[in-house]
C-alpha cells in the first residue's frame, strides 16, 4: 500500500493545490517487471598484497548498472589526497604514522578497506589498504573510531577550523579489521542543502566538508553549485541575452528551487560577479572531490527556460508550471520547454557539452522535470517519453550519461504519481541509464509499491531533516532497520545505493554519524551499545587522551542512553513553537504534535551538563559544548511549550495577573535561549549573515545578499508563502527575532485585558508582517563571536530550570488534590514542574504526573502518585 504519511503536513502553511481529479485517480494496478540480476564480482587485488586479504562480499544480491564510472583520479594522487586531509584535520606529523597502501579492484566490486598493524617503516603504526581514496580514509576513520577513540563530526571543530586533537603516538590497532561496503554508491546531499546549509559557504568551509565526505564513505555527491553559470552560458549560445535572465534566475539564497523551477526571480537578480564566482568555487569543489576518487552527480538540463524564451524561439512548445508554495503567479509559474519539442534534446545536449567543458564529468546527471508539480498530462505514452526525452539530450553528448531522478515527486504528489505512471515515466529511460534517489525511504519509501522501482537501481535514502529546522529527534533502531530491509530484500529489490539527503545539515550529529556507517555494514548490531562507543570518541580526544577515562563516563553514558529513548526513537520532529507565528489560540500553536519524551530529555540535560567534570579537559572539548548548547536549546524549548499552555489557560479565563506574569516568564525563556546559543559559533546568526556579506562585491549586492540570508530563514517568500518552514535556533534570530514577535503579543494580549476590549489578531497580523518585513531589510551588523563559557551558562540554567529549591515544597507520597487541576504538563520533571508552578500565581502545587494543582481541591489517596506543595 501507497504510505499515507505525509512530510509536509507538519507545515499547515505551505498548501501545494492537487487538481482533484486527479487526487481522486488512484489506480491500484501494479506492472510487474522482470528484475535482471547480475553477478557480484569479487574484488580481486594486485601489486601490494595477496589476494586472500580482500574482504569477500556480502551474498546480498544488489542490482547495478552495467559498468559503473571510474574514478578519474589516479590511485597515487587519491592516496596524496587522502595525506593532505589527514594533514589539514589531524595534523601532518601523523601521516609518518600512518601507512596507505592502494590496491586495485575489479570493476563493479564494492569497495572495502583493511587495517592492519604496523607497517614498512618502524614509525608506522597502522596500514590502511584499499582501491580508492574514499575508502582509503574511510578506513582511516574507522580506525579512528575504534582504535583512538576520536571523530571528527559537526560541532567538533570552531568556525575557525581548528584540528582535532590526537594522540602524540597513534595506538598500534590489536588485530586487522577488514570492512566491505554494503553498496556500490553512498550518495550525500539534497537538492535543498545547497541553499539551506550552503548557500554561503567558502571554499575553506566546503573543504571540510568534502573531507567528511571522504572520511565516511561518500562516493556520489550531488554538484550543483555554480549551475548558473552553465545556464548563462547556454542561453547566451542560443542567442538569449543576459537582461531575460534577471527574472528568470533565483537570488543567491533561494537557488535550490529556481534549479528545480519552483520559482523564478525572487531574491533576485543574481549579479555576475556572484554567477562567475561560484563558478570557481564549484571548480574547486569538484577538483576536491574527484581527487578522492568521488564522482560527481552534477545537473542535467530539465528544461525550465525564462518568460522571454518563445520572443526569441515563437515556434517552440513552452507551458507554464504549476504555482508553487502559493508564491504569486509571476514568481512561480516557471515556463517549461515541453521535453517532445526537438529543441529540448538540442538544449540538453548543449548543457553537457558547456558544463563538461567548465565542470568535467562523472557521467551522472540529475534533472527533475516535475519536483513538487504536477505534469500536464495524465497520458502514459506523454509520461514515458518526458523523461525518453530528458535522457535524450544526455545521451547525445555523453554515452555513458547516467540519469538520477529523486522520487520525491511521486511520493510527494502521489495523488498525481499512480503506479501505471510512474513506470511510464521510468520505461523511458533504460535500467542501466537511470539512477532514483528513494529520498524519504526511512519514512515512506517508494521502491516498496512500486515493485523496486520497475527494475531501475535506486539509492535508499534518508531524508532526515526538512529547512534547517532544530529539534532531537531520529528514529535510530527504525532507520537501521529499514535499510538493512532493502539491502536484504533479494532478489527483489533493487538497492544499489545509501543515501544521506536531508534538507539541511549540521543537527542531529549522532544520526548521520550512525547512518554513514551503515556502508561500512550489512547486519544488525547494538544500537545503545554503539552510542556509548559515539559518545566516547566523539568527546575524547585531545592531548589529555586516555583510554581509561571510560571508567569515569557514568554521567555522559546515562544521558546518551535517556537521550536514546526520549530523542532518538522517533522519527518525527516538533517545529519549536518560539519559531511558529505567535498566537494565543490553541489551535495555532498545536498542529505538530510532541514527538519526543520531555522528561527524560530533562534527564539526560542534567547528566550531561554534570558530565564536563568527569571525562576530557573541557578546555579543548568543542563537540562536548556544542552538544550542550542543543540538549540545553531543547530542555529550554520544551519548557517554553508547557508554560505557554499555562499562558494560553489564563488567557482563555481573562486572569489578567497571572496572564501578565507568565507572559513575562515566556519572554525570560526566550532570551535564556539566546543566551546559551550564543556560547557557541555554530548557533550564531551572525555567522550566517557575516558569510553571505561576505560574497558582496559592491554596497548593493551585499544589501541583496543579506536581504536573502535574512528571508530565507523567516518569512521564505515576500510575504512569507513558507512561513517559518527554513527557522532556526540561532542567537540573535532567537532573542531579537522570535523575542520580538512574542513580546508584541504578550504586551498586546495585556494591554487588551486591561482595557477590557477583545484581542484585535487582525490589527496585531498586520503590525507583526510589518514588522517582520522590515527586519529581513534590516542591515545591521549581528554578533559572530561566542560569549560565556558553555558549561558555567548550562549549570545555572539546571540550578533555574531543573531542580526544586530546598525547603519550598513538602512532598506527600501516595497523595493528590482532587478538582483543583490548573492545566497538564508535558514533562514529568518535578524540578521543572516546580519552576513552572512557581511563574504561575494561581499554582499552589503540582503531582508526579504533570498537573499543576490551584487552591481549593481536596487532598486524597492516589497510589503512585507524589504530591508537591508549596510552602
Amino acid at each position: 500500500q501507497k504510505p499515507q504519511f505525509n512530510f509536509f503536513s507538519l507545515h499547515k502553511r505551505r498548501q501545494l493545490t492537487l487538481c482533484e481529479s486527479e487526487m481522486k485517480d488512484k489506480i491500484g494496478l501494479r506492472l510487474g517487471v522482470i528484475v535482471i540480476g547480475l553477478l557480484l564480482v569479487v574484488g580481486s587485488a594486485n601489486g601490494f598484497f595477496t589476494s586472500h586479504l580482500v574482504p569477500k562480499e556480502s551474498n546480498t544480491y544488489l542490482y547495478r548498472p552495467q559498468e559503473r564510472p571510474q574514478p578519474s583520479t589516479a590511485p597515487q594522487d587519491q592516496i596524496q589526497a587522502v595525506r593532505d586531509l589527514i594533514s589539514r584535520r589531524f595534523g601532518s606529523q601523523y601521516n609518518s604514522q600512518i601507512n596507505l597502501v592502494y590496491s586495485k579492484s575489479a570493476p563493479n566490486s564494492h569497495d572495502y578497506f583493511i587495517i592492519s598493524p604496523g607497517g614498512s617503516q618502524s614509525s608506522q603504526q597502522v596500514t590502511i589498504t584499499a582501491p580508492n581514496g574514499v575508502s582509503l580514509a574511510s578506513g582511516f576513520y574507522w580506525y579512528l573510531r575504534y582504535s583512538v577513540n576520536a571523530s571528527f563530526h559537526w560541532g567538533s571543530t570552531s568556525q575557525n577550523f581548528s584540528k582535532i586533537h590526537l594522540p602524540t603516538t597513534l595506538p598500534r590497532p590489536h588485530s586487522t579489521t577488514h570492512r566491505s561496503a554494503s553498496v556500490l554508491y553512498r550518495y550525500y546531499f539534497n537538492t535543498c542543502t545547497h541553499s539551506y546549509s550552503a548557500a554561503w559557504w567558502s571554499w575553506e568551509r566546503w573543504e571540510q566538508e568534502i573531507d567528511w565526505m571522504a572520511l565516511h564513505g561518500i562516493n556520489l555527491p550531488l554538484a550543483f553549485t555554480g549551475a548558473e553559470y552553465t545556464f548563462r552560458e547556454l542561453f547566451r549560445s542560443f542567442g538569449i541575452p543576459d537582461s531575460a535572465l534577471d527574472d528568470f534566475f533565483a537570488g543567491p539564497a533561494f537557488l535550490a528551487w529556481g534549479r528545480m523551477g519552483n520559482i523564478q526571480g525572487w531574491g533576485g537578480p543574481l549579479t555576475n560577479d556572484w554567477i562567475n564566482a561560484q563558478m570557481l568555487l564549484q571548480q574547486q569543489i569538484v577538483k576536491r572531490e574527484r581527487s578522492f576518487g568521488m564522482m560527481t552527480v552534477l545537473p542535467g538540463f530539465a528544461g525550465f527556460v525564462p518568460k522571454t524564451f518563445s520572443h526569441y524561439f515563437p515556434n517552440a512548445t513552452v507551458t507554464p508550471s504549476a504555482i508553487w508554495a502559493n508564491f504569486p503567479p509571476s514568481l512561480t509559474r516557471t515556463l517549461l520547454l515541453q521535453p517532445l519539442d526537438p529543441l529540448f534534446a538540442r538544449m540538453g545536449q548543449k548543457f553537457l557539452e558547456i558544463q563538461s567543458s567548465i565542470y568535467g564529468t562523472d557521467h551522472f546527471y540529475n534533472a527533475d522535470t516535475f519536483n513538487e508539480m504536477i505534469p500536464s498530462s495524465t497520458d502514459l505514452n506523454f509520461l514515458k517519453q518526458t523523461s525518453a526525452a530528458v535522457y535524450k539530450g544526455m545521451h547525445a553528448f555523453d554515452s555513458n550519461a547516467i540519469l538520477v531522478i529523486q522520487a520525491w515527486m511521486f511520493y510527494f504528489d502521489g495523488g498525481f504519481w499512480t503506479q501505471p505512471r510512474i513506470a511510464a515515466y521510468l520505461s523511458g529511460v533504460a535500467n542501466d541509464q537511470l539512477l532514483a534517489l528513494d529520498l524519504n525511504a526511512q519514512s515512506a519509501p517508494v521502491y516498496t509499491w512500486t515493485n523496486s522501482f520497475y527494475g531501475k537501481p535506486f539509492v535508499w535514502c534518508l531524508l532526515h531533516n526538512g529547512g534547517g529546522q532544530r529539534a532531537l529527534y531520529g528514529a535510530l533502531d527504525d532507520y537501521v532497520a529499514g535499510y538493512l530491509k532493502a539491502l536484504h530484500g533479494a532478489p527483489k529489490v533493487t538497492i544499489t545505493g545509501l543515501g544521506i539527503a536531508p534538507e539541511a545539515i549540521e543537527q542531529n550529529p549522532v544520526v548521520y554519524e550512525l547512518m554513514v556507517e551503515m556502508t561500512w555494514r550489512n547486519e544488525t548490531f547494538n544500537i545503545s551499545h554503539w552510542l556509548e562507543g559515539y559518545a566516547s570518541s566523539r568527546y575524547a580526544f585531545g592531548k589529555d587522551y586516555s583510554p581509561q577515562s571510560h571508567s569515569n563516563a557514568s554521567n555522559l553514558f546515562t544521558a546518551w542512553h535517556l537521550l536514546k529513548t526520549g530523542a532518538y526513537s522517533s522519527g518525527g520532529w516538533s517545529e519549536s513553537r518560539i519559531e511558529l507565528t505567535p498566537s494565543e489560540k490553541y489551535g495555532d500553536l498545536w498542529p505538530l504534535g510532541h514527538s519526543n519524551n520531555a522528561t527524560l530529555i530533562s534527564f539526560a540535560w542534567k547528566h550531561f551538563v554534570a558530565s564536563h567534570t568527569e571525562f576530557f579537559p573541557r578546555s579543548v572539548n568543542r563537540a562536548w559544548r556544542y552538544d550542550c548548547v542543543d540538549i540545553t536549546r531543547q530542555v529550554l524549548n520544551n519548557i517554553f511549550d508547557d508554560l505557554l499552555g499555562v499562558w494560553v489557560t489564563a488567557v482563555n479565563r481573562s486572569d489578567l495577573h497571572s496572564t501578565s506574569v507568565v507572559g513575562s516568564h515566556l519572554l525570560s525563556i526566550i532570551q535564556d535561549m539566546d543566551t546559551i546559543l550564543g556560547t557557541n559559533d555554530g548557533y550564531l546568526l551572525g555567522v550566517w549573515l557575516t558569510n553571505a556579506k561576505s560574497w558582496a562585491k559592491n554596497p548593493s549586492e551585499k544589501s541583496l545578499l543579506n536581504y536573502n540570508a535574512r528571508n530565507q530563514i523567516t518569512l521564505w517568500g515576500p510575504t512569507g508563502q513558507i512561513n517559518t518552514y527554513a527557522a532556526k535556533m540561532w542567537q540573535g534570530l532567537v532573542g531579537k527575532y522570535y523575542g520580538n514577535q512574542w513580546k508584541m503579543l504578550v504586551m498586546g494580549v495585556e494591554k487588551s485585558m486591561k482595557e477590557g476590549k477583545p484581542f484585535n489578531r487582525g490589527q496585531y497580523y498586520d503590525a507583526l508582517g510589518k514588522w517582520e518585513r522590515e527586519w529581513c531589510e534590516d542591515e545591521g551588523e549581528e554578533r559572530n563571536w561566542e560569549e560565556g563559557e558553555t558549561e558555567k551558562v548550562a549549570e545555572r540554567m539546571v540550578e533555574k530550570y531543573g531542580e526544586l529549591r530546598k525547603g519550598e515544597w513538602e512532598e506527600e507520597m501516595g497523595r493528590d488534590v482532587e478538582g483543583a487541576n490548573l492545566v497538564q504538563m508535558w514533562t514529568r520533571d518535578v524540578g521543572t514542574l516546580g519552576w513552572i508552578c512557581n511563574a504561575e500565581p494561581k499554582c499552589v502545587g503540582f503531582n508526579s504526573l504533570g498537573e499543576l494543582k490551584m487552591s481549593g481541591g481536596r487532598i486524597v489517596q492516589s497510589n503512585g502518585v507524589n504530591l508537591y506543595l508549596n510552602k
